[in-house]
């Protein structure tokens, strides 16, 4: 691809000179990036493929100490690709020893999460939280045991990555052990910022991002994905047991917890999510507003996830908020021309929902 050949030719250094693409060049690689299975470019590790060795997050916990870094790194590539996540389409334009920094980061989000997954006793799951803090403690004063860890000890050196927001993320990861509703918004910004924002804030170091600057930016637009994934999620948290959106907001739709427990689509829950829906707007037309001229380049990663979840927005909003019966997405062409239009510098969006 012509794209590849100049960032190549620039020795991938796009944050000081960004390669130029002829118009006539830009609107080959559209038509091409419309008709390509983006899931074939295995270099970011999204990939249509199945895994005849079952989830390899099960093998990552059954690395010894002395694997070898290579294993470890594919098996974090793993579990990245095997998860899908939109998140994958924007380490697509990143260098590579910050892509793997990043796919190390999204792995270990990952096997924190899968924590505190509800099939296990909440015990169980604090243990493991508990288990994860001391390896982040030995990231920084000391040598992890296991062997990702090792992996994320490394990358926390050479990125100079803060801990606070380790620790931030795991608080959030035990709010999701201690409540299942949030009274008010002030209750659900505490929940996205550790479980979101807390990722963004983690990940400027590795964009290249220095100043204090680029925080806002990075803690807002968490906000906006965060609450975009619970827009989306509605039902499926419902399923098991869980109201994200504020309790205070159903009240004032009209619309009840036993309501939404029941998957009621009404009116009242189409205001409701309506009104969700333009808060979360909000928060990324305010990131937009706060992203800094100066870390644009490196905020490329940054801006693709941007563009794709306000995309998903929009969709969401254009299906009429049908959030019960099925996971509103994105198509994989979809997703990766919006990384491909932001990278090449097409117009990003900051209007309301459904705009």
């Amino acid at each position: 691809m012509r794209i590849l050949e100049k960032l190549e030719r620039a020795g991938y250094d796009f944050y000081r000179h960004r390669p130029v693409i002829r118009t006539a060049d830009k609107l080959l690689l559209l038509g091409r990036a419309l008709r390509w299975e983006s899931g074939a470019l295995c270099e970011c590790g999204v990939r249509k493929r199945s895994f005849r060795n079952g989830d390899p997050r099960q093998k990552l916990r059954f690395c010894t100490p002395h694997s070898a870094p290579s294993q470890v790194a594919r098996l974090s590539q793993k579990v990245a690709r095997k998860s899908g996540s939109n998140f994958l389409y924007a380490f697509l334009f990143l260098p590579k020893a910050q892509r793997r920094a990043i796919r190390t980061l999204y792995a270990f989000a990952r096997r924190l999460d899968d924590s505190v997954d509800e099939r296990q006793p909440v015990s169980e799951a604090r243990q493991r939280l508990a288990s994860w803090r001391a390896e982040i403690e030995r990231c920084y004063s000391g040598t992890p045991a296991d062997p990702m860890m090792q992996e994320l000890a490394d990358t926390i050196r050479q990125f100079s990555i803060p801990r606070e927001p380790f620790e931030e993320l795991i608080r959030g990861c035990e709010m999701d052990l201690e409540q299942n509703r949030y009274e008010t918004f002030d209750e659900l910004r505490r929940y996205c910022f550790r479980v979101a924002s807390a990722v963004g804030l983690l990940c400027l170091p590795l964009f290249g991002c220095r100043s204090k600057q680029a925080e806002p930016y990075a803690i807002h637009l968490g906000l906006a994905l965060q609450l975009t994934n619970i827009l989306r999620d509605v039902g499926a948290d419902a399923d098991r047991g869980r109201i994200y959106l504020p309790q205070e907001d159903l009240r004032r739709f009209g619309y009840s917890s036993e309501m939404l427990m029941a998957k009621t689509h009404n009116e009242p829950f189409r205001e409701l999510m309506r009104f969700e829906a333009e808060r979360a707007a909000d928060f990324y037309r305010e990131a937009q507003r706060l992203l800094p001229e100066q870390d644009r380049r490196r905020l490329i990663a940054a801006r693709i996830m941007g563009r794709i979840y306000r995309a998903l927005l929009d969709e969401i909003v254009r299906q009429d908020f049908q959030v019960f019966d099925r996971k509103i997405a994105l198509s994989k062409p979809h997703r990766f021309c919006l990384a491909l239009w932001t990278y090449l510098g097409f117009g990003e969006k900051g209007g309301g929902a459904g705009a």
